[in-house]
């Protein structure tokens, strides 16, 4: 009885915020979308948290830009006729989460999908001035297919931290070495898990190319990388600075090819979309309540200390938590160093603090 009451209740309140803010072209896209894969339609049906979560973001973009609504809500949204693609719809979600955050507070300047390079017509997610600083944000969301397929195997997953020579030769060696450990757990082998330093390494590129290459100083170029749970933001965190790692100085790539990028800010706005019917997970569409890391390219072309700290200051993150935090326990720092991202969220937010930026408890 308890839980019918509770149920007929959370509908009550769903059907109250529907009514004061969704509005007559949403409702009618909304009906009019057949794939009922649609993350909208399908929370839309069920009552899900993550459609009255969604309708702020669609009030900010009714609001700010309703001149291309509804071609946002058709293509980006994919409120259309077509398959619903779900990689695609979290890169435009993740977009969008970003886009409300920053809409909200810098409404009188932020302009979207504006071209800041006059050298060619690309351009950039989202612009908008702070102070006197003039910030440029590029949004990059990878669709980790090919490593879901290597976590899907029954195997071993064999993860490096940066890129280490002869790894085929090692891993087959382990492969032999264990053999009797795999046939004692039922396992098909090992095999090495999905590196996905170049799908970072094309973020850099692509952002590198749609920012200004002669930006003044009181310009900033932020490329943010949309990350799935804790232990893949570890993972980013190596492509950056491990072995061979793209911002060090025996990086695989040429540093030049991403030196108009300045910062890349790493969340975990991926998680907080993908798959959000299968976890518990509150406010998928709000950035100031993902877990945010920012990083300076030491490539950049320019040291830009003041619009940094100005990002800084504006841009939800835990940098100053993270920085200072005394990661427990007598290994070398090289050691914690591969695992500081993971073990802060687990031990210092989670545990500690009982801030919950993942699952729910």
């Amino acid at each position: 009885m308890i839980k019918k009451i509770r149920l007929l209740f959370n509908n009550f309140l769903f059907s109250l915020k529907i009514k004061f803010k969704m509005d007559a072209n949403l409702l009618k896209l909304i009906q009019s979308t057949k794939d009922q894969d649609n993350y909208l339609v399908k929370s839309f049906n069920n009552k899900h948290e993550y459609f009255i979560d969604f309708l702020d973001v669609y009030n900010v973009y009714s609001k700010y830009f309703s001149k291309i609504l509804n071609d946002w809500l058709g293509n980006k949204m994919l409120l259309n006729k077509n398959k619903f693609d779900e990689k695609q719809f979290i890169q435009f979600a993740c977009e969008a989460s970003i886009v409300k955050y920053f809409s909200e507070k810098f409404a009188q300047t932020l302009e979207i999908e504006k071209k800041v390079n006059p050298t060619n017509g690309m351009d950039v997610d989202l612009s908008f001035s702070s102070a006197e600083f003039i910030i440029n944000i590029d949004v990059k969301c990878s669709a980790y297919d090919e490593k879901e397929k290597i976590d899907k195997q029954n195997k071993l997953k064999i993860q490096t931290v940066g890129r280490l020579p002869d790894l085929d030769n090692t891993v087959k060696e382990l492969t032999d070495l264990l053999a009797p450990v795999f046939e004692k757990l039922n396992l098909d082998g090992a095999v090495l898990a999905k590196n996905m330093d170049n799908n970072l390494k094309s973020h850099l590129k692509s952002a590198h190319d749609k920012f200004n290459p002669n930006a003044p100083i009181n310009e900033l170029n932020v490329l943010a990388v949309c990350c799935n749970d804790a232990e893949d933001l570890q993972l980013w965190y190596y492509y950056m600075f491990k072995d061979q790692g793209l911002f060090t100085s025996e990086s695989y790539w040429n540093q030049s090819e991403y030196e108009n990028v300045d910062l890349v800010l790493i969340n975990n706005l991926y998680f907080k979309h993908h798959k959000v019917f299968d976890k518990k997970i509150t406010n998928s569409w709000n950035f100031d309540s993902s877990f945010n890391l920012i990083f300076e390219n030491p490539f950049a072309k320019q040291k830009k200390e003041d619009a940094i700290k100005e990002f800084l200051r504006i841009c939800p993150n835990f940098n100053r938590e993270f920085r200072t935090w005394n990661m427990p326990g007598t290994v070398e720092e090289d050691v914690k160093d591969s695992r500081r991202i993971a073990d802060f969220i687990k031990a210092e937010l989670e545990e500690k603090s009982k801030i919950y930026l993942f699952e729910q408890p």
